[in-house]
């Protein structure tokens, strides 16, 4: 166990909470976190302890482009939610962060307008070869969507297709009414899960009839797809609002493939 003690009574008020500076016995500085006008002694536990050097590290990028030349610049950071506020509104993790600076890190051009986009999208890294796949956050609802995954100077694209319900169909394909131009998938294998609903979903490699039907729903007045399954079959109609998604991943999708 490591002892410390309070470096002064007084705390320092951030965003709601209190941060009172605690030395170590160790030379360590840390804070630890309570609610304003909360008791110190309340609820004292690991999970309200912050490092000093982090702390200092998160809040000196405040006022900050996330990378140079970009649109998006830090105006806060809440240590509570370990978060950074953003100038166009969006509240962005601190390790979300990371991802994005490691991400174009390593782009040959381009990097300012790669990291605007990304602060919109999940960004999950796999260390172990180096790989990274952007996607963006549909929950579990149905939904079309694509996403991206990256590795050194490949990138490539994934369309992903999500029935939620309460029942089965049991799935094995898919067709789609783009203002009238119809379109029908082969068999497909599509994975199942389930809890209080169920999931129906497909995640295919982004050929380059994938990639026209994706543009196509994109770009459409109106779009509806069919699931076909061996218990009947659903229609469900793209709203206006993942149309726009897939035509942001589409430009996503080629701006890296030109900055790779």
């Amino acid at each position: 166990m490591v002892r410390g003690y309070l470096a002064d009574d007084l705390p320092i008020e951030k965003y709601g909470s209190y941060y009172y500076e605690v030395k170590l016995e160790t030379g360590e500085t840390v804070f630890f976190q309570t609610d304003v006008d909360e008791d110190l002694e309340s609820k004292f536990g690991a999970a309200h302890v912050m490092w000093h050097d982090i702390y200092l590290e998160r809040t000196s990028a405040v006022g900050e482009y996330i990378v140079e030349g970009s649109d998006v610049t830090l105006t806060g950071y809440d240590p509570v939610y370990n978060r950074y506020e953003t100038n166009v509104g969006k509240k962005v993790d601190a390790v979300h962060l990371e991802n994005i600076i490691r991400f174009v890190s390593t782009l040959k051009s381009n990097k300012a307008e790669v990291a605007d986009f990304l602060v919109d999208y999940e960004i999950t890294y796999k260390e172990f070869d180096d790989k990274y796949f952007i996607k963006n956050h549909n929950g579990y609802k149905t939904s079309v969507s694509m996403y991206i995954g990256r590795m050194s100077k490949k990138v490539w694209g994934r369309f992903y297709l999500t029935y939620h319900d309460d029942d089965w169909i049991f799935i094995d394909a898919f067709g789609v009414s783009n203002d009238g131009l119809q379109y029908r998938s082969q068999k497909l294998d599509f994975e199942r899960d389930n809890s209080q609903t169920i999931w129906e979903t497909y995640d295919g490699a982004m050929s380059k009839e994938l990639l026209k039907l994706t543009t196509n729903i994109s770009k459409s007045k109106k779009s509806i797809i069919r699931f076909y399954g061996s218990k009947g079959t659903v229609d469900y109609v793209v709203p206006l609002k993942q149309k726009k998604e897939l035509s942001n991943m589409l430009k996503l999708y080629q701006l890296l493939k030109s900055s790779v």
